[in-house]
């Protein structure tokens, strides 16, 4: 290529790069494609070269967090545990067992198999020494599963309905006998029982054996310790509340609801036992709450606050309300759509801990704070589940008995009210389970419409119709939950009914509890059944399980008890004096301790620790996740796991490994964020960058001894620290003025960082300054221990080993193991305490620092001037200042760490070590590949700029679906006319909503209906279009203006807008401030309206928006330039760390230097930027994209991307630094304002430029300015967009062998029929249980493909042999057997294949494939009724009239839209996609297109008809480049041909297709014709 200078764009996303490469004078560079042509047939080869523009996108799968894996290895490992234990209880019972019946494990054993398959004669059992020891039977085949007859299989069930009858037996006499007083089942006169009882109950125990949340605490059935576990969360809630950050007015939220900072929770004895009586009630949840804490009850046991309430609620078994529980903004839905958690998100949600897991808590400390309320909540719980009762068995008992009675009384009901066949529906009918609930089947064996939850669904079938019919399936594999059943037996049963039989008027809200008082009412006291059932139902008793989620809430102590009652009683015959010495219970406590880890023997263990450097190091041997220490190798067992496993070596291994590496030294451990010296860092690192002065002044830096005295005098005696905290130390200990203050360096709440870890240590433990001075390292090792250690008692043994020199009393070592500590900090306390540089102080003296030394004392020596001067670098500068050492000490050391460990330096490694979520890394990690391939093909010495710009890691959306709530606590002030119109806004909150997406018509009600600017009145009416309007007093439409105009700042958010008149916002323009412009009254209204709004839950009128409007000073240069800095810079550690991997591989090169030393040369200039500035320059040029269409988008954000970093590169040597921005233009002007300013007045005269003054910020006004030719009024943007036209693009989608699950996960009931009901000769279900018939079993479905194999291969058609080309699928599960031998692999398979040849070992998903007819496909798989499946694959491109018609179609005319039907239906055509019905459907919905209405008509959420926007959208689904049928586009509603499954991609050969090989830009390419 020839010699010029280029910059290269890049637009990194979670799942795509864009790329694009521009010259110096800004035009796309073009270049040429290498394309190799190999035709299979002729076996001949060759090169030719295509001439191509260098832009493009690299598409990939996002990446993926490894949690989802992890928490099913985690319960794999469970499940695989829970066996292990009680296979060893077989083996303890396994010896008198078999005495009497040796034949019994094995009938367990095939318990759930059909007679005939009845067959196994031996199994095994695990021995004490963990052994396994095979038990044989005789050749009897039992129908029966537990007993050998029929007869003894009857008594047991009868005697014994549940496992918990049998277990109560086992420990109380007084229930051996039947109410005949004969004996129960396998009892003697003794109450000794039959060894298969015994041994049934204990597997019953160990198996279910509850949670270990309270492992080692005593819990006592008769004393459940509800107020202890109030009192433990009371005090770490308190604690936690203690530590918040605040604002400057001392709260901790600002417009939000969390208002005011809220109170510790102090509740007295008294108190805490009024709240567990009220807990223990039998009364609704709701009614719980409101005896505890309620706006509404005068009478309530506690003063009413948000937070506390929130707590209560989910105490209660209401929804978790985390946001108001921690009282904290940035957890509200509101504010972040990650926290959106549904009304059941509750505590007996089964995958509730699952979900708390994978939410963004900041730290620890607050995921903990939910799981002590949880505590409370089960303690409770437990209390029901008990109900006064001093055993759990019997309590379940009382349940059973309990769900008989209410069962009767409900078959009462149904006989009185109900008809013989509504009866047989409820109770014998049997639903099909969907995803989407159960449902009513048709004589077919189809589910129909009609919900059907019924008692069936609830509880299964009844044992009558089910206990000895083997041929009788399960019905389902998951129940109706209680929360299901009861919602169908009110809402579709008894409500219903009672409205059939009554007068009765269903309310909208708390339908259960106004039904109750309405049947008090009735004197009808035949209605009393139904009142009775709706009452438990509310309490939420009515026909209770033994079997359901809340069991969770029981913990092995319950459980344990009842397990060495059983013992004890049992064992006082000398025939069973074995379940004494067996220690059964060791056996039920046993678990693996987490800091052990993952098991493995002593020669496969995955990691050891470093004798010299003590890190942890892999050993690449078979259990790469383990790194348990043994003190011996024999076979380890439950009770022999202390004397196998050295616990403290293990632990310590644990605490090496899980501590975080340092983000800059590789090898070094990073600090605990708690470390003294970390806190310390923090600090400093903010207070170094705070400037002092007047307002309007850039003002003046801290020096050594004023960062001192804060240090001491203020952060030591604070847990946080405000901005008014910091504010009055400077008046009262420093000496500054009362108009003196923080100019820069403190956002609005205060300080981010603190000193919570020596407070703590000198107020709690009782730690002297001394004593913290003298003995930092002895306590940083101990703060190492409780931030990596939860376990309180291998908690407190650690300290205790610390503290073997006694430093610490018992009272302060046990203070000191009460808690743990959460997170880690990203740097070790070698980089901040331990790397020194030298520092000039004068022209003689030098001075030794570490980073730590510099954050607080950091004078430079002017030359000029001749004297120090504070410079006050930050972290960052310090490591990036060429004139320091430490920049190169962190090469130095990162290079010998490199070479002592054996690791590449690869870019992989480097980014795989970055801070960051993998979707992130993935796309950096493809970034590098792009632009090493350009390196090549541009030549590195010609790259001048890389300019990039990085997606977040997740995109929170912005949620205005409550705004008609959030008006509902405002409307008291409203005016009765703006009232009227309020409650007139929809028939529902939907419509209501819907009509308030309308910012202007959110801020009408927010401002009362009045101008802000001149408090005019707005009228409110509907326009032509049926569509409401706001007009101002001379019938122009009302306008939004931006407070703050966005030439100053970007803020979009509603605190910065305002709805006013034309002429208002006319007159305001660019002015601001403008309070001088208005008059008194009008502030005076605005403060009414910021007290208004002070108190509400969600405040409309902020404090922000307050103090926008009444400010008096001008901005000053120096806010002016932070403005810009803000607009421009990317600030998050990840983006730095991306740009100095960048400038390591392409910022330098070595050279030969004068005197022959080798010297790094800087080439390339490496530059970020953030989103929102090029999305600017999108917005204020309607450069529209359509991300549906196609890819191209992300290569023209790219080609933005390069000439936006260029151009400012150019105009004002833009980098990161912030002196850069400013430096150059401040030469010969006062700031990079004036500049701006200037420019723009020189291109007064083009029309063009004039036009866009206006339109956005400083710098987007500057680039649609300057980038102009001055003479011939030509922009820049004018090029671009020309460019944006160009039909050439790389677009490349990364290939990919498919991983992860073999099969789907749910496992389905057997399929013995067909959907035509016949009889199936083969399952499609893959079984899970010993190769068993799915047929008869059930299984799982959809074996998962790895990749597939092009092969050539003879076969026969129609009695003759013919050679085709075709493709056969490897499954996952059988990729080990197709390495090993490839052909003979595929011969097994294909026994009717002859002379197989393998064309190509792999073809990868997403690889693209040209037809024979010349259209481009995607891979996707094979399977044997579709053949070989494709994906769309080309990238689908429209005329320029024809794309502008589609980005903004809702003002397109009739002929426009009309214009692009046709376009879009042709090129459906040519694609080849559709069924020729398909396309009839399509041709004849094109005679009624434009009658149809623009958007979807909704009936409630339903679509009542299908809109104008819909159908397009999906014409362009069904032609963009991907999945086919992706998107249900819902236009079967217009024609039933367009359904989204009309799409069929497929094919049974591949001959004369060509599968193409590409680079990852594209620019090279090799085509294989078969």
């Amino acid at each position: 290529m020839p010699k010029k200078d280029y910059t290269i764009g890049l637009d990194i996303g979670t799942n795509s790069v864009g790329w694009a490469v521009i010259d110096n004078e800004f035009n796309l560079a073009q270049g040429k494609k290498r394309i190799v042509e190999k035709d299979f047939s002729k076996d001949s080869t060759k090169t030719k070269y295509s001439k191509t523009n260098l832009w493009g996108v690299r598409l990939f799968d996002k990446g993926d967090t490894a949690s989802e894996r992890r928490i099913k290895r985690g319960q794999r490992r469970r499940i695989a545990r829970r066996k292990e234990r009680l296979n060893y209880l077989r083996g303890i019972f396994a010896e008198e067992i078999c005495k009497l019946d040796d034949s019994f494990f094995i009938r367990l054993d095939e318990s759930f198999y059909q007679i005939e398959d009845k067959n196994k004669t031996k199994t095994k059992v695990r021995d004490r020494n963990g052994k396994l020891i095979e038990i044989s039977q005789n050749q009897n085949t039992f129908k029966y599963p537990l007993f050998k007859t029929e007869h003894e299989e009857r008594k047991y069930y009868k005697d014994f309905p549940t496992i918990y009858h049998l277990r109560r037996a086992l420990f109380d006499n007084t229930f051996i006998r039947k109410e005949d007083g004969s004996l129960k089942f396998g009892f003697d006169e003794d109450g000794l029982a039959d060894i298969r009882l015994v041994y049934l109950a204990m597997h019953h125990i160990l198996k279910y054996r509850g949670h270990f949340v309270q492992e080692g605490v005593k819990i006592e059935v008769s004393n459940i310790d509800i107020l202890g576990n109030i009192k433990t969360f009371i005090d770490n809630y308190n604690d936690y509340i203690e530590n918040k950050p605040i604002d400057e007015d001392g709260n901790l939220f600002v417009e939000t609801e969390f208002k005011k900072n809220p109170d510790k929770i102090n509740i007295s004895d008294r108190q805490r036992n009024q709240i567990q009586d009220v807990l223990k009630e039998k009364i609704s949840n709701s009614h719980k709450v409101y005896k505890i804490i309620s706006k509404k009850n005068a009478d309530a046991i506690l003063n009413y606050s948000i937070n506390v309430e929130a707590i209560f609620k989910a105490i209660v078994g209401n929804k978790v309300d985390i946001a108001s529980i921690l009282n904290k903004a940035e957890y509200n839905k509101k504010i972040n759509e990650v926290w959106d958690k549904d009304a059941n998100f509750k505590f007996n949600k089964e995958t509730f801990g699952d979900e708390l897991q994978e939410l963004p808590f900041d730290n620890d400390n607050e995921s903990n704070l939910i799981l002590d309320i949880k505590a409370i909540y089960e303690a409770v719980l437990l209390s029901s589940i008990l109900q006064g009762e001093k055993s759990l068995s019997s309590a379940m008992i009382k349940k059973y008995d309990a769900h008989k009675k209410d069962l009767e009384q409900l078959r009462e009901l149904f006989r009185k009210y109900f008809n013989k066949v509504e009866y047989n529906a409820f109770f014998r009918e049997v639903p099909k389970l969907t995803s989407k609930g159960f449902f009513k089947v048709d004589e077919n064996g189809k589910e129909t419409k009609a919900e059907l939850t019924n008692y069936v669904a609830y509880v299964g079938l009844p044992k009558s119709y089910a206990k000895y019919n083997n041929n009788l399936e399960k019905p389902f594999n998951k129940y109706a939950t209680q929360e299901q059943f009861y919602k169908y037996l009110t809402e579709k049963i008894l409500l219903p009914k009672i409205i059939e039989i009554t007068d009765f008027k269903l309310p909208t809200q708390d339908k259960i509890a106004k039904t109750i008082e309405f049947l008090d009412t009735q004197e009808d006291k035949s209605l009393n059944l139904i009142k009775e059932i709706l009452q438990k139902i509310e309490l939420e008793t009515f026909l209770p399980k033994q079997r359901m989620y809340k069991n969770g809430a029981i913990p092995y102590q319950v459980h344990l008890e009842e397990l060495n009652k059983i013992i004890k009683r049992q064992s006082e015959s000398d025939r069973f004096s074995f379940l004494k010495e067996a220690k059964i219970p060791e056996l039920m406590k046993f678990r693996i301790p987490y800091y052990v880890g993952t098991m493995a023997t002593e020669k496969n263990v995955g990691w050891i620790r470093d004798g010299n450097s003590g890190n942890m190091k892999a050993t690449g041997q078979k259990s790469t996740n383990s790194w348990l220490v043994r003190k011996t190798s024999e076979k380890l067992t439950p009770w022999n796991f202390s004397d196998v496993i050295d616990k403290d070596k293990s632990a310590e291994n644990f605490i090496v490994r899980m501590t975080s590496e340092c983000t800059y030294l590789l090898g070094e451990k990073a600090l605990p964020k708690n470390s003294l010296i970390y806190q310390k860092y923090t600090v400093l690192n903010e207070l170094t960058k705070i400037k002092i002065g007047f307002d309007g002044e850039e003002g003046n830096f801290l020096n050594k001894l004023e960062k001192e005295r804060i240090l001491q005098k203020l952060f030591y005696s604070k847990r946080s620290v405000s901005r008014r905290d910091f504010e009055n130390f400077l008046y009262n200990n420093l000496g500054y003025q009362t108009e003196i203050k923080v100019v820069r360096g403190i956002d609005g709440r205060g300080f981010n960082a603190n000193l919570s870890t020596f407070y703590d240590l000198v107020h709690k433990v009782g730690l002297t300054l001394e004593f913290i001075a003298e003995n930092e390292a002895f306590l940083e090792e101990i703060i190492r221990a409780k931030t990596i250690l939860e376990d309180k008692t291998l908690r407190l043994k650690k300290i205790k080993e610390l503290n073997k020199d006694g430093l610490l009393t018992a009272d302060q070592v046990r203070e000191l193991s009460k808690k743990s500590l959460s997170g880690w900090g990203s740097l070790s306390g070698k980089l901040i305490n331990g790397l020194i540089s030298k520092e000039k102080t004068s022209t003689v003296y030098e001075e030794n620092k570490t980073i730590l030394d510099f954050l607080l004392d950091d004078e430079v020596y002017n030359i000029k001037k001749q004297r120090p001067q504070l410079a006050n670098r930050n972290f960052m500068q310090l490591i990036n200042d060429d004139t320091l050492k430490f920049k190169g000490q962190i090469s130095e050391h990162n290079a010998k760490f490199m070479k002592d460990n054996g690791l590449s330096e690869s870019i992989e490694d480097k980014i795989n070590a970055l801070a960051g979520s993998p979707a992130l890394k993935k796309g950096i990690k493809q970034t590098f590949k792009v632009v090493q391939e350009l390196s090549k093909i541009l030549g590195k010495e010609n790259i001048k700029n890389i300019v990039l710009e990085v997606a977040r890691d997740d995109n929170p959306k912005a949620n205005n679906h409550s705004r008609y709530k959030q008006l509902d606590e405002f409307k008291k002030y409203f005016d009765a006319d703006i009232l009227r119109q309020y409650n007139q806004l929809g028939k529902d909150d939907k419509e209501a909503n819907a009509k308030l997406s309308d910012e202007r018509l959110f801020l009408y009600f927010i401002q009362n209906g009045k101008c802000l600017y001149t408090q005019g009145t707005f009228t409110l009416a509907e326009n032509e279009q049926g569509k409401l309007q706001i007009y101002d007093e001379n019938g122009e439409i009302a306008e939004r203006d931006h407070i703050v105009p966005q030439s100053y700042i970007k803020d979009d958010s509603l605190s910065n807008k305002a709805l006013v008149s034309h002429n208002a916002n006319q007159s305001k323009l660019e002015n601001y401030p403008f309070v001088d412009m208005i008059d008194d009254g009008i502030q005076k209204w605005w403060k009414s309206l910021r007290d208004q709004n002070i108190n509400l839950k969600t405040p409309l009128f902020t404090k922000k928006k307050y103090e926008a409007l009444t400010r008096t000073a001008p901005f000053s240069e120096f806010e002016e330039e932070g403005f810009i800095n803000r607009q421009l810079v990317e600030s998050r550690q990840i983006i730095k760390h991306v740009k100095n991997l960048l400038t390591e591989e392409f910022g330098f090169e070595t050279v030969i230097n004068e005197v022959g030393e080798k010297e790094k040369v800087k080439k390339a200039n490496i530059l970020s930027m953030k989103a929102s500035f090029t999305d600017g320059i999108r917005k204020a040029n309607d450069f529209y994209k359509s991300r549906e269409l196609n890819d191209y988008h992300h290569a023209h954000d790219a080609y933005i991307i390069a000439n936006v970093g260029q151009f400012l590169k150019n105009e004002i040597n833009f980098g990161d630094e912030r002196a850069n921005i400013i430096r150059v233009k401040s030469q010969d002007k006062k700031s990079l304002m004036k500049t701006i300013e200037d420019k723009l007045h020189d291109a007064e005269m083009n029309t063009k430029a004039k036009n866009l003054r206006d339109k956005n910020t400083y710098l987007v006004r500057l680039f649609n300015a300057k980038a102009a030719n001055l003479g011939t009024g030509e922009l820049l943007v004018d090029y671009m967009r020309e460019v944006f036209r160009y039909k050439n693009c790389n677009i490349v989608r990364m290939y990919s062998e498919e991983s992860g699950e073999f099969y789907n996960e749910s496992i389905y009931k057997a399929d013995k029929k067909d959907d035509k009901g016949n009889l199936k000769e083969k399952s499609d279900l893959i079984s899970v249980k010993n190769g068993l018939d799915g047929r008869k079993y059930g299984g799982t479905s959809s074996i998962k493909p790895a990749y597939c194999v092009v092969v050539k291969y003879n076969t026969l058609e129609k009695k003759k042999e013919v050679s085709k080309i075709g493709v056969f699928s490897v499954m996952r599960i059988e990729k080990l057997e197709a390495k090993r031998d490839l052909l003979g692999f595929i011969q097994s398979k294909n026994p009717d294949w002859d002379n197989i040849e393998v064309v190509m070992p792999k073809i990868l998903n997403n690889q693209i494939v040209i037809t024979d007819t010349g259209i481009r496909r995607m891979f996707r798989s094979w399977n044997k009724t579709d053949g070989i499946v494709f994906n769309k694959g080309r990238q689908i491109i429209l005329e320029n009239v024809a794309y502008q018609t589609l980005v903004k179609f809702d003002s397109a005319t009739d002929f426009e839209k009309s214009k692009l039907y046709q376009t879009l239906l042709d090129l459906l055509k040519q694609e080849e996609i559709l069924s020729d019905k398909s396309i009839e459907g399509f041709e004849k919905l094109q005679e009624k297109f434009l009658r149809l209405p623009l958007k979807n008509i909704l009936e409630k959420t339903t679509i009542k008809e299908v809109g104008q926007k819909e159908v397009i959208a999906g014409m362009v689904s069904y032609l963009s480049a991907g999945k086919v049928g992706s998107k249900d586009t819902n236009l079967a509603k217009v024609n039933k041909a367009l359904n989204n499954k009309i799409l069929k991609i497929g094919n049974k050969s591949m001959e004369n297709y060509t599968i193409l090989h590409q680079s990852i830009t594209g620019l090279y390419e090799t085509r294989i014709k078969l």
